[in-house]
C-alpha cells in the first residue's frame, strides 16, 4: 500500500446524502398520522379532537373579551386568588429546641452525645444542619410564598360602543370643521387669484386667445342650430333626385321616407356640432390648463379609485383554507445546500487527514534514514 493509500485509509467516510423524495414522503406520512391519531401519535388521538376543545376555549374567551370591549362591564365584586410573599426572618435553634418542634430527630449516637438529623418538617421549613461540631440548626431569612384570597371590587366600565355614541358627534364636528377650513381657504384663493390668473394667460398671446374666442362663439351658436335654409333645400333636392325612381307615385310612404331622411341628417348634424364643442373645450384646457391645480396645488378632478381597489382585491382570501404542511418552497434548496456542505466538510476532513498521515510517514522515513546514515558513519 502506498503512502497515499495508507493516508486515505484514515479519511472519514462522506455522509450519505439526504434523499429529498424520501424525506418529503416521510414528512407527509407523519402529518397524516398526526391528523388521524395513528402510528406514533396513537396515544394523543386525532389532532382535531385535541385542538378542538382548546380552540373553543380560546374562541370563547376572545368573544367574552370582545363583548366586554364593545358593551363594557357592569362592575361588582369578585374573589381573586393570589400569592403573597411574606418575609420570614432568620432562625437559629438548638437541637433540644428543634427536637421539641419536630424539626430534628435522633439518628444515632449515645444519650449524652446524640447525633441529630433533619425531619421532613425541618427540611420543608428551610432549616439547615450545622457543620461538624455545631450545636443547633439554622434557617436563613427568605420570602415565603403564601396563597391568599382577596375580594376585588370593579367599577362599571362603559364599552366602546357607548363611548363612540358619546364622542362621535364631537368627532364629526371637529372633522367637518377641519375639512371645511382648508376648502374655504382654497375657494377664497380661487375667487381672488383665478380671474388674475386667466387674464395673465390671455395677455400672453392676444391673437391666439382671440381666435379661440371666435371658435368658442361658433361652437356655441352651432349647438342651437342644424341646417340653414340653403342646406335644407340642397338636401331635399338631392334626396328627391336620388329616390325619384324608387318612390315615384308612393304617396304618403314617399313623404314619410323623406321626413325620416331629413330628421336623421339633422340628428347627425347636432352630433357633429357637439363633437366640435368638445374639441373647443379641449383647446381651452390645453391653453389655460387647470386653474385649480395652479392655485391650490391639486387637480380639480379626482382619479377613480377602482385601480387601487383592483390591487387590493387581488389579495383577498390569500390566507384562507387549510395551511397544512407544504413539502415544497425552499425546502429542496436547503436540502441541496445541506448535502453540499456535508460532502464538502467530509472532503476537507479527508484532505486534512491525508495531509497529516503523509506528513507523519515522511517524518518517520526521514528519521529512519537519518538513523541508518548515522550508523554507517560509525
Amino acid at each position: 500500500m502506498g503512502a497515499a493509500g495508507a493516508a486515505g485509509a484514515f479519511a472519514p467516510d462522506a455522509p450519505t446524502p439526504l434523499n429529498y423524495g424520501q424525506i418529503t414522503a416521510d414528512t407527509l406520512l407523519a402529518q397524516e398520522q398526526q391528523q388521524l391519531g395513528i402510528g406514533p401519535f396513537a396515544g394523543m388521538g386525532r389532532l382535531i379532537d385535541v385542538e378542538g376543545p382548546i380552540n373553543r376555549e380560546y374562541n370563547a374567551q376572545s368573544l367574552r373579551n370582545l363583548r366586554e370591549t364593545l358593551l363594557g362591564t357592569a362592575g361588582g365584586t369578585r374573589e381573586e386568588q393570589y400569592t403573597d410573599y411574606v418575609a420570614t426572618p432568620a432562625s437559629n435553634l438548638t437541637f433540644a429546641e428543634a427536637a421539641q418542634q419536630g424539626l430534628v430527630e435522633r439518628v444515632g449516637g449515645s444519650y449524652l452525645a446524640p447525633q441529630w438529623g433533619l425531619t421532613d418538617k425541618g427540611r420543608q421549613e428551610g432549616y439547615l444542619m450545622p457543620s461538624w461540631g455545631g450545636t443547633g440548626i439554622t434557617r436563613p431569612a427568605f420570602n415565603a410564598a403564601t396563597p391568599r384570597t382577596r375580594t376585588v371590587t370593579e367599577a362599571a366600565s362603559p364599552g366602546l360602543l357607548a363611548l363612540l355614541g358619546e364622542t362621535m358627534p364631537e368627532i364629526d364636528a371637529l372633522t367637518s370643521a377641519s375639512q371645511r377650513r382648508p376648502r374655504e381657504g382654497e375657494m377664497a384663493d380661487i375667487s381672488t387669484l383665478g380671474p388674475g390668473y386667466l387674464k395673465a394667460l390671455r395677455s400672453i398671446n392676444p391673437a391666439q386667445t382671440g381666435l379661440l374666442d371666435r371658435l368658442t362663439a361658433d361652437a356655441q351658436s352651432d349647438l342651437d342650430s342644424t341646417y340653414n335654409p340653403a342646406e335644407i333645400r340642397a338636401l331635399t333636392q338631392g334626396y328627391r333626385a336620388a329616390a325619384g325612381g324608387l318612390l315615384a307615385d308612393t304617396g304618403n310612404a314617399g313623404a314619410a321616407a323623406e321626413s325620416f331622411y331629413m330628421a336623421n341628417n339633422a340628428y347627425n348634424r347636432r352630433r357633429q356640432n357637439q363633437d366640435y364643442a368638445r374639441q373647443i373645450i379641449g383647446l381651452h384646457q390645453a391653453l389655460y390648463g387647470d386653474p385649480f391645480l395652479q392655485i391650490t396645488g391639486r387637480a380639480s378632478g379626482s382619479l377613480p379609485a377602482a385601480g387601487g381597489a383592483l390591487g387590493q382585491a387581488a389579495g383577498v382570501n390569500a390566507d384562507n383554507g387549510f395551511s397544512g404542511f407544504n413539502p415544497e418552497s425552499s425546502f429542496a434548496g436547503s436540502l441541496a445546500n445541506a448535502n453540499f456542505n456535508a460532502a464538502n466538510a467530509a472532503e476537507i476532513a479527508g484532505a486534512n487527514s491525508r495531509a497529516g498521515s503523509v506528513s507523519g510517514l515522511m517524518s518517520m522515513f526521514g528519521s529512519l534514514g537519518g538513523s541508518y546514515l548515522s550508523g554507517k558513519k560509525k
